[in-house]
């Protein structure tokens, strides 16, 4: 399911970047820079109210990743659907869609990256 899931979202973002395709060259970077900060505060917020609260360190890594990661296929179609005159907002949406799976990928990663590493180093104190 994975794979149609990729798929599914390729068409999505395809689908609104080839009709605001013009809108994206001329609000581009604001909309992207929006993205980048919305997707960042998220997951600062997720994992900062985890630990809070006294989660331990995966409770905190994955709320840190489901609030990070919003869903943002579904806002494009909400956005497509029901803010039609307002083109930049389908936009965002499938900037953020495309962006939030990459960001997602490269937080989980470092999370799995930096526990090998603390493995490691205990192993080394071990011995």
């Amino acid at each position: 399911m994975p794979s149609v899931a990729v798929i599914g979202l390729a068409l999505i973002v395809g689908g609104v970047i080839a009709l605001q395709g013009s809108n994206f060259f001329t609000a581009g970077v604001v909309i992207f820079l929006a993205v980048l900060a919305h997707n960042g505060v998220g997951y600062f917020l997720g994992y900062t109210v985890g630990r809070f609260t006294g989660m331990n360190v995966a409770k905190c890594r994955t709320l840190s990743i489901e609030v990070g990661m919003q869903n943002a296929g579904l806002a494009t179609g909400l956005a497509v659907a029901h803010f039609a005159i307002y083109p930049h907002a389908a936009l965002a949406c499938a900037v953020s869609c495309a962006w939030h799976s990459i960001s997602g990928t490269l937080l989980a990663g470092w999370f799995v990256r930096r526990d090998e590493k603390q493995a490691g180093a205990a192993v080394s104190l071990a011995e």
